[in-house]
């Protein structure tokens, strides 16, 4: 299938807005070419997913060869060449942190020329048009609403979503001219971006080198190039230094190199992202900058506190060993072996990749360094977990410890400190045996953020540390369990688990049991699926003699959905069609024959009442049409057989 007419693409427009160009032009309804070229993940999805990460999303090379466009181009359309330059550079590559994702924004006078959306629009610190010089807009001046990324019912993003007023030039309020320094940092901007979305920059010095020598251009970049304009600006610039450096002590150098970090350096700095991807930093600078952060191996780690808010940071006077299953804790995947606890900041640390000393649980690379300035800023929790991607609940975990320390302003401490203070609250708190929040509301009355302040109290974050070593249990345990599970036929999950060893939800997952749980669940399922079968093929037998087979019946007796069903064993569809076919014969045979048989005793009864034999007559006694009578063929035979009889007996 291909498009008669193929528009040639805009600069920096989006898959979408030229989605929308080739269904208009070509008389296709926009939301049936983008489910052409959607791909099953993206189902449930807002489209804007096509633009940000289409790669997941969206099946680029169907639609390179519809348009007859190289898929080159069309990639460059969305975000993800620039997902692909960073991914091995940084974890921190969150497209929510660069982009409006839930509105559009839009020139009126571009849309007056044909334009339908363009992806720059969307990066958070472009503020107005490249080509007009005019402030983009989000809202109609019509009826004041706020628009959507995408419109819907087939409304062409021109027209306002709910007035459908024109959103060109024509009906809208052009903004009033600006200075020139805000159109010249703005095309700076714009040149950045085009820049990064050039094929140049993937073979610059900054992106043929590896992580750590980003991170040190960086800081290379802060101390000798450019200059910062006003005093503001230079205390933003040495705290983004402090920072990095701090991570780059606790190894956390995927964090360090990110898009949004670079973007913002470079603005301060007043350089292009050209002269950063091309600069050429000093060997020697190299060389001295990278001996002092050159990973210590277990050998030579001090076990010391990282906090910098501890009176024992960097030293190891106040750490405990925890005595943990394996020698190790793990969180999210990662493994942390030898784990130890400060005793004055209640921190838990670990040694990760058999070289590296960390902490645990993120309250200083995320919470401290990250949450608190945000906080500074005048953001909100709500704010923090949209832009930074980091759920409400650990944010509130780490601002109840901080606030539980006195590390954060006031009005944030009284926000926390619960207003009647329970004198026993540790005593009810470890009771909970790390249950969550709502527990404790319901148990004892207490808010949520009272919880997290309880939560940050040095006895009860030193309680749980302590005792879930004590309460970690071997796999063999986990094992066994599982294996009563399978014998009662209970069904294996996480809950059914979590129940039988009389231990909290949480810490099936927190001690990495999912994925064994998922093993067993699997084998359980397989040893269920010949039964159930079987079970299934005996239940249509059954129904061969009743009209509809009826599966959902079936499924109650066995205690399982048709969801579960399809989603554990996928080829039952295919099964339940064939035998559906089957009983449906079956019925039809088993219908024939009853109403042969009735209808021999209907023909005794007429010849004994002396009626003649006719198809109405039959028709009548059986309460169906005289059609249906004609059309059976065991019917028809009867009467012919009646007929003959009757034709040699009068002979």
């Amino acid at each position: 299938m291909k498009f008669g007419i193929r528009p040639k693409p805009i600069e920096f427009e989006s898959l979408t807005g030229y989605l929308e160009r080739v269904a208009y032009m070509n008389g296709v309804p926009f939301f049936r070419l983008v489910k052409l070229i959607r791909k099953e993940l993206s189902r449930g999805r807002g489209l804007c997913t096509y633009d940000f990460s289409s790669k997941s999303y969206a099946n680029l090379g169907l639609f390179s060869k519809i348009v007859d466009q190289p898929l080159k181009v069309i990639m460059k359309m969305t975000m993800q060449p620039i997902y692909n330059l960073f991914k091995e550079f940084s974890r921190d590559i969150s497209i929510a942190k660069l982009l409006n994702s839930k509105n559009r924004f839009f020139c009126p006078m571009c849309l007056s020329e044909g334009v339908t959306h363009l992806l720059i629009w969307q990066v958070r610190d472009i503020k107005i048009c490249h080509v007009h010089h005019i402030n983009l807009k989000k809202q109609c001046d019509n009826c004041k609403h706020i628009q959507p990324y995408i419109n819907q019912k087939e409304l062409s993003r021109r027209y306002c979503e709910r007035c459908e007023e024109d959103l060109s030039s024509k009906n809208q309020k052009l903004s009033e001219k600006l200075s020139s320094d805000t159109i010249e940092e703005q095309l700076n901007l714009y040149e950045s971006w085009r820049y990064l979305f050039g094929e140049d920059i993937s073979s610059t010095p900054a992106f043929i080198e590896d992580r750590f020598a980003y991170c040190l251009r960086l800081i290379y970049v802060i101390e000798n190039e450019g200059e910062v304009s006003n005093q503001n600006g230079i205390s933003l610039i040495e705290e983004e230094k402090k920072l990095m450096l701090q991570q780059l002590k606790q190894n956390l150098v995927n964090y360090v190199a990110s898009l949004k970090r670079t973007f913002k350096i470079i603005k301060l700095k007043n350089i292009s992202l050209d002269k950063f991807s091309n600069l050429v930093i000093p060997p020697e600078y190299l060389q001295n900058f990278s001996t002092n952060f050159v990973p210590k191996r277990i050998g030579e780690s001090i076990k010391v506190c990282l906090a910098p808010w501890c009176k024992s940071y960097q030293y190891n006077d106040s750490m405990v060993d925890l005595q943990k299953c394996n020698n190790k804790i793990n969180r999210n995947g990662i493994a942390f072996f030898d784990p130890a606890i400060c005793l004055d900041c209640s921190m838990s640390y670990g040694i990760i990749g058999g070289k590296v000393w960390s902490e645990i649980d993120c309250y200083i690379s995320k919470g401290y360094h990250t949450v608190l300035p945000l906080l500074e800023d005048g953001y909100s929790i709500n704010k923090i977990e949209k832009e930074e991607g980091i759920p409400k609940r650990k944010v509130l975990r780490w601002l109840g410890y901080f606030a539980n320390r006195g590390l954060i302003s006031k009005s944030y401490i009284n926000e926390f400190k619960p207003k009647f203070s329970d004198p026993k609250f540790s005593v009810k708190l470890i009771a909970l045996n790390k249950k969550i929040e709502w527990e404790a509301n319901k148990n004892y009355g207490w808010a949520r953020r009272d919880f997290f302040y309880y939560y940050g109290s040095k006895e009860v974050m030193e309680h749980i540390a302590f005792s879930s070593a004590k309460l970690q249990l071997q796999t063999s345990v986990v094992n066994a369990a599982l294996n009563e599970l399978k014998k009662n036929k209970t069904v294996i999950n996480n809950t059914s688990l979590a129940n039988l060893l009389n231990v909290n939800l949480q810490w099936v997952g927190m001690n990495s049991f999912s994925e064994i749980v998922k093993e067993h669940r699997y084998k359980q399922n397989m040893e269920f699926r010949e039964e159930f079968y079987q079970k299934a093929e005996n239940y249509v037998k059954q129904r061969y003699q009743s009209r509809g087979l009826c599966m959902d019946e079936f499924f109650k007796t066995i205690g399982k959905s048709r969801e579960w069903i399809v989603k554990y064993y996928p080829e039952y569809k295919g099964w339940e069609e064939e035998h559906l076919k089957i009983h449906k014969i079956k019925y039809i045979e088993h219908i024939t024959m009853r109403r042969a048989e009735q209808t021999s005793l209907i023909i005794d009864d007429l010849i004994a009442a002396g009626k003649k034999i006719t198809n109405q007559a039959i028709a009548k006694k059986l309460r169906v049409s005289t059609s249906t009578v004609r059309k059976d063929p065991y019917i028809q035979e009867l009467i012919e057989k009646y007929y003959m009889s009757t034709t040699a007996s009068e002979k």
